[in-house]
Formats: C-alpha cells, structure tokens, sequence
C-alpha cells in the first residue's frame, strides 16, 4: 500500500503566495522520490521550488534528485522568501 505524500504545514500558504505574485503554480509533492513540491512558472519560465517548514532540512532523496537533473531547486519556507526568490530570478532573467 503507498504511504500517503507528506505535505508541509506551509504548502498551501506557499502557493496562495506565489500566486499572489503572479507565478503559475503546479503542485507535485504526491510524485515522491524527491521530487520538489512545485512547479512554478515566472515570467514565461519554468522553476523547481520545495517547500520546508521552518527548520526542515532536505531528505537525502531530495539532495539526490538536485543532483541527477543539474537544475537548480530553490528551497522556501515563508512568504518572504518567496518574494526574495521571486526579486532574485527577476534579476536573472535573460
């Protein structure tokens, strides 16, 4: 029988929030594996985004999907941090 996906106390703050900000917002913490929580779209591109509880630290699974698909995963644990990564890829962008 599969264990129900773990979801954060924050998930769904985290998604109202980056909504707000005007991300697309798919959530993907049922796929398990590592995977991260969510996709988000931000200025017509696309961003892994995993989502910790305030002192939640990455499970081995997680630190080993970062690594097999050499895209970077951003980690956010509260509204602010997502307008620091939303301010921060802005800054990025081509």
């Amino acid at each position: 029988m599969k264990q129900r996906a773990r979801v954060d106390k924050n998930h769904k703050e985290i998604v109202e929030c980056l909504r707000k900000l005007g991300c697309c917002v798919l959530s993907l913490h049922a796929v398990g594996k590592g995977c991260p929580d969510l996709l988000i779209c931000y200025q017509m591109q696309l961003y892994l985004v995993e989502v910790k509880d305030t002192g939640g630290k990455l499970r081995e699974s997680q630190k080993a999907f970062m690594r097999s698909w050499g895209s970077p995963v951003f980690v956010v644990r509260s509204k602010e941090e997502c307008v620091s990564l939303l301010n921060q890829l802005r800054r990025q962008a081509p």
